[in-house]
């Protein structure tokens, strides 16, 4: 079966009504602070990325981009932005992780959520093509995506856009050097079943949260692949449930996990 295309929009003039005001028409998109604050200090943590995907979709459209708005999740849509058939395109998040606090400068540093992970690099990418366009480069396009900071659904759905551009360059913080590889991700979660007794007679039971632990330690026991590159295989344990009353022995249990992944072989 082939998958099913989100709907896309153009222009943005037909997204949902927001009380995020309209880019001011004097703003410089070569402006790199006046962007990134003005991105920075409307609220976008995952899930609530609508009132900003609306403010990028309308500052780049009344600047006279061609742009396509493509729902993932209701208000929630990747923007992308060309002149035309791009060979490149500059692309990054607009979703944040939680807490939300708005803009500061101080001296020659901003601060505010998102400023470093990606609103900046947004704005600095807004910044480079409209430069090109100025000097009369039109062959590059801007994709900016949400949903990044979990599970990337944002990036899933985008694929579904083919632009067919011959170059995309990821914008995240890396101090300013150039990554030519990234790791895999693997998340995967552990389930298992017991039988619940009470605590008074647990030797009636048997317990879930054992099996877990047990299996914890085999893993933790595995040999796993390094890249001279990309380095070593990194794991992290990322939740933990249970079910049963406190009185209880647990009858069932289950671990997150999450891996950044290496290919034996060095793939």
């Amino acid at each position: 079966r082939r998958p099913t295309r989100a709907p896309v929009w153009k222009n943005g003039f037909d997204s949902p009504k927001s009380k995020v005001q309209s880019p001011e028409s004097m703003l410089d998109l070569t402006d790199v602070v006046a962007v990134t604050r003005a991105l920075v200090d409307i609220d976008s943590t995952t899930g609530r990325e609508g009132d900003c995907v609306l403010w990028m979709a309308s500052l780049l459209s009344d600047a006279g981009y061609g742009v396509v708005e493509q729902v993932v999740d209701g208000p929630r849509r990747n923007i992308y932005a060309s002149f035309g058939k791009a060979d490149v395109v500059l692309s990054t998040h607009l979703d944040c992780v939680p807490p939300f606090f708005p803009s500061r400068a101080e001296g020659d540093r901003l601060f505010g959520r998102g400023s470093c992970d990606a609103k900046g690099i947004a704005a600095s990418q807004v910044a480079a093509v409209e430069r090109l366009r100025r000097q009369g480069v039109t062959n590059v396009g801007l994709l900016f995506v949400v949903g990044e900071e979990r599970g990337s659904d944002g990036a899933k759905t985008a694929q579904g856009l083919a632009s067919g551009s011959k170059f995309l360059i990821n914008g995240e913080p890396t101090d300013n050097r150039l990554g030519i590889g990234t790791r895999g991700a693997l998340r995967y979660t552990l389930r298992a079943k017991g039988r619940a007794a009470h605590s008074s007679f647990p030797e009636l039971g048997e317990s879930a949260i054992e099996k877990l632990i047990d299996a914890l330690i085999r893993l933790r026991t595995l040999e796993l692949p390094e890249h001279p590159v990309l380095g070593r295989t990194r794991r992290r344990d990322r939740d933990h449930g249970h079910g049963g009353e406190g009185g209880e022995r647990d009858g069932q249990d289950h671990q997150g996990h999450q891996g950044r992944v290496i290919r034996r072989g060095g793939e």
